[in-house]
């Protein structure tokens, strides 16, 4: 059975957790920078109407899909895959494989308050992972050179970001090849916070997301 399936003209992998670190092992000896990105509802509908972004996705060597609406939608219904996306299973354990691999990981966010968040976030959690800097683009005056040059001095196995979209997409197209990391991981704007999820205001969002990606594939079929 494939692994790799389309909406809305976006490849996506359908791995279970297990099959996705299994990719990622793999990752450690080739050459370049590797990327990986959770794939949500809200992103998809933004790279349906954004060539740039929509490009950039298809450039990701690892697309984890995030929402369950997004399984549902491709008719995807292993009850296994279902649990696993649900629960958010895959950050998890690729947080505790980092652990027991001994990497470094180093944090990129937009603003300190978020990257600051991050950092106590995974102290909290994965308190023996190891970070080895941070950076947020508001404390370096936006200024993409110094981002860069501060995260090839730290050399990273791991670069998390939680740069919002479509800045952290951007940023990879412009700079992937000049970064001396060994991944890196977009976690996605609220990772740490998880703000909107449990709110009315993120239950209207969702429901918003879900009704435009559903428009966003009728279209694509009546082409």
């Amino acid at each position: 059975m494939s692994k790799r399936i389309e909406i809305g003209g976006i490849g996506l992998d359908n791995y279970t957790v297990r099959e996705a670190i299994e990719q990622i092992d793999g990752y450690w000896d080739a050459a370049g920078m590797k990327t990986i990105e959770t794939i949500s509802m809200e992103l998809l509908v933004m790279a349906g109407e954004d060539e740039r972004l929509r490009q950039s996705l298809g450039e990701l060597d690892l697309a984890m899909i995030h929402d369950v609406e997004i399984l549902r939608a491709a008719g995807i219904t292993s009850p296994q895959r279902i649990r696993e996306t649900e629960e958010h299973q895959f950050l998890g354990e690729f947080m505790k494989y980092l652990v027991e691999g001994g990497r470094t990981v180093y944090l990129v966010g937009d603003t300190v308050e978020q990257t600051d968040a991050l950092k106590e976030f995974l102290q909290e959690y994965y308190e023996r992972l190891k970070v080895v800097g941070s950076q947020a683009l508001e404390a370096c005056n936006w200024d993409v050179d110094s981002l860069v040059n501060e995260i090839n001095t730290m050399s990273p196995d791991v670069v998390f970001s939680v740069l919002p979209t479509p800045r952290q997409e951007y940023f990879l197209m412009d700079n992937r090849s000049r970064m001396s990391a060994g991944i890196w991981c977009g976690l996605g704007q609220n990772y740490a916070s998880g703000s909107g999820r449990h709110s009315v205001k993120g239950l209207l969002l969702r429901l918003r997301h879900r009704g435009m990606l559903h428009r966003m594939l009728d279209k694509k079929e009546q082409k």
